[in-house]
């Protein structure tokens, strides 16, 4: 089964717990914007490629992305063009009532004070793929070029082979370090609840650094010879850890761009190609090495393998759908070691575009089950955004810790 449709499947599997399966990217503009230039430069956009033109639907036991019809298209776009006259909070563009739903997998919306929000379907697409959109959609907006079907950038054609050689190492060595009591050790700030339909919605913190500080947190990361996302992950740990004192490990999963296994791969080709790992962490040792130790697996392709290992154990993909299901209704704390997770943290990279186009600051997000964690840099500043379910946690105690780790990113 091809990576991006094990992604798309899994994402496919949670929407109905997690209600809604869009990626949102925020964009703040310097100025006032034109809002019919907005529309005008996204319905240009969709019109023009056929890879925004198609939906996620089941034949058989399998699934199958599908053109939609040219009337559907209208259709839709109709009625997007009439709810683009509103104005919504993020809060409300994440809540259920506003999910986004087929047959167009793109939506903007106006959210006043000069920011419009870009949703994109995550079975569509992963984050890196769906910003190329984003990217694609304001460069038509100013009159540019669109920059849509590059590929995903460098392909070590070494790696998929030595991460299926590992593979076996990569999972023994997890499980080991799990443990048997690992459901009773972990750091869980649900709390042991079990899940429900995200009802209620997600609630969402964004933290922007200003140049000079985005500077001493990367050069704090450089002093300890980490990546930006590594120094993430361990300010994130000591803040999960210092939140359940009782608790001696947090797990964190890092989805991953498997688009980068893939020689020539073009980001408009349908599918979520995402992977995960996941960078266990145990209270006693020194964080800091175990990161590093950790990350290793990454440039070795095991992350590829994983998802590999997913899709070839399931007989079809209705059967894969159904396993994954079933996981998503559980407690976090009675799920397998690998899916017993604290929280996840995924970092979109450095972003780079014209001062022309306006841009003052972005944010993004995705929907999950879990504390989500989003970084990236936008010209030289760094946007950190927390998201979850209000199901599922506690604002108040989910934003003490994500203070305490992001005030941990500068000290």
């Amino acid at each position: 089964m091809d990576v991006g449709h094990v992604g798309s499947l899994f994402i496919r599997a949670m929407e109905p717990m997690v209600r809604g399966d869009d990626i949102a990217f925020v964009v703040k503009f310097r100025d006032n914007y034109d809002p019919d230039r907005l529309w005008a430069s996204y319905e240009s956009l969709l019109r023009q490629n056929p890879a925004l033109q198609v939906v996620l639907r089941p034949f058989d036991k399998s699934f199958s992305w599908v053109p939609i019809d040219a009337t559907e298209l209208n259709v839709a776009l109709d009625r997007q063009r009439q709810r683009f006259a509103q104005l919504f909070s993020f809060e409300e563009l994440l809540s259920p009532a506003h999910a986004l739903t087929p047959p167009l997998p793109v939506r903007i919306s106006q959210m006043g004070d000069r920011e419009v929000c870009f949703q994109m379907s995550h079975a569509l697409s992963n984050g890196r793929g769906a910003l190329q959109w984003v990217i694609g959609w304001l460069a038509a907006t100013n009159g540019a070029s669109v920059p849509v079907g590059q590929t995903a950038g460098r392909f070590d054609s070494t790696a998929p082979l030595t991460g299926l050689a590992l593979l076996p190492f990569y999972a023994l060595g997890f499980f080991a370090r799990a443990g048997l009591n690992h459901a009773r050790k972990t750091v869980d700030l649900t709390h042991g609840k079990t899940p429900i339909p995200h009802d209620n919605g997600y609630v969402s913190r964004t933290y922007r650094f200003s140049e000079p500080k985005t500077n001493r947190i990367l050069a704090k990361a450089r002093a300890l010879e980490l990546s930006l996302q590594q120094y993430v992950c361990l300010a994130i740990a000591e803040a999960m850890l210092s939140a359940q004192p009782e608790k001696s490990r947090v797990c964190i999963v890092v989805p991953t761009d498997l688009a980068r296994y893939l020689p020539g791969f073009p980001r408009t080709v349908p599918g979520n190609y995402t992977g995960s790992m996941n960078v266990q962490l145990r209270r006693g040792a020194p964080l800091q090495s175990q990161i590093t130790r950790q990350f290793t697996w990454f440039r070795r392709g095991v992350d590829y393998w994983l998802t590999q290992l997913v899709g070839a154990f399931s007989r079809n993909e209705q059967r894969l759908i159904n396993k994954l299901a079933r996981v998503a209704s559980r407690p976090i704390h009675r799920r397998g070691a690998f899916q017993n997770v604290s929280c996840a943290v995924t970092n979109l990279g450095v972003i780079t575009v014209p001062a022309s186009w306006g841009i003052e600051s972005g944010t993004g997000t995705t929907k999950t089950q879990t504390v989500l964690f989003t970084v990236f840099t936008l010209d030289g500043c760094l946007t950190a955004n927390v998201t979850f379910p209000r199901d599922l946690y506690d604002p108040e105690e989910v934003f003490r810790v994500a203070d305490a780790a992001l005030a941990n990113l500068g000290r």
